[in-house]
């Protein structure tokens, strides 16, 4: 055996002495294809063992195995047929990975990443907030990943390209500083009332949030940066609010809306117009050129 072999085996062994620690039971969730190890996952505890059952299947799986302490999680791949998984497995190497956001987007926050490996596939999981409050170490098979962080609060954070080998003498250490995202507060109200359900929408075009009951706002903008906000509820007309996309907070105040009117155009039937003709309604403004409020197809 040499020594590269020899390393690879001492991991294993420190990881089996791990699991092997105490008796508190593990969690195991076995996902199909790329599915997000979340509700729809299989789940079941298990005890601190290397080698735990599972139901044989026809198509190949994934699993996430999770420590009692909730600090260590073994990846890897169940094939077709197989009946357990053995953690002793030297083909694995070892990722401890620090996560670190910004306190003034409520950090520590849940955390969710995604591991991508060309040829085994797409690992999706949650970390929570206990979590990632110190480094957690991942085991898993050997190969080249993608990492995609994804946090509340928190711009999305990649690393690509990390080389994860069974022979590696020392975890591969990754440490990512998660950048806060933009963030919109306001109360949305008309004639000094709350107005709840009432969408934010960014550059007119992506929703972001709604309303609360009260009237009151918190959004979390995901890149990139609008230059617009539009916000809208049935009810009343929609309010476009031009901001600095180089802020990360956004203080709209109170946004007072006014009740709306439905504008029909109907086209005469006597009348033919090319196909995919659509309707702009203008806002006059005498010092500049008029302002486009809506534009709909003319079916």
């Amino acid at each position: 055996m040499n020594v590269a072999h020899r390393i690879a085996l001492a991991l294993a062994l420190i990881l089996i002495a791990a699991l092997a620690r105490g008796d508190d039971n593990g969690m195991m969730c076995i996902a199909a294809g790329d599915m997000p190890f979340d509700a729809s996952a299989e789940c079941f505890a298990t005890t601190t063992t290397a080698r735990i059952a599972v139901q044989p299947s026809k198509e190949k799986r994934r699993f996430v195995w999770t420590s009692p302490a909730r600090q260590d999680l073994v990846l890897g791949v169940i094939l077709p047929g197989d009946q357990e998984v053995v953690f002793a497995d030297t083909r694995r190497g070892v990722m401890q990975l620090d996560l670190t956001g910004s306190p003034h987007r409520d950090w520590p926050a849940k955390s969710t990443l995604q591991l991508t490996e060309r040829d085994l596939g797409r690992w999706t999981f949650t970390l929570d907030e206990k979590q990632v409050v110190t480094a957690v170490t991942l085991h898993l098979p050997r190969g080249v990943y993608d990492l995609v962080v994804t946090a509340a609060g928190h711009r999305v954070m990649k690393h690509d390209g990390l080389k994860i080998a069974a022979t590696n003498a020392q975890p591969e250490k990754i440490k990512l500083t998660l950048a806060s995202s933009m963030r919109v507060i306001a109360t949305i109200a008309a004639a000094g009332n709350p107005v709840a359900w009432a969408k934010v929408i960014a550059d007119c075009d992506r929703p972001l949030c709604e309303s609360a009951v009260d009237g009151r706002v918190r959004c979390d903008v995901p890149d990139p940066p609008p230059r617009m906000l539009c916000i809208e509820q049935a009810q009343f007309g929609r309010r476009r609010i031009l901001i600095d996309s180089s802020r990360l907070d956004i203080d709209l105040g109170t946004v007072e809306l006014t009740r709306s009117s439905t504008l029909i155009v109907e086209r005469p039937p006597h009348i033919e117009l090319p196909a995919e003709t659509r309707v702009t309604l203008f806002r006059a403004r005498p010092s500049s050129r008029p302002a486009e409020i809506a534009k709909r197809p003319l079916d």
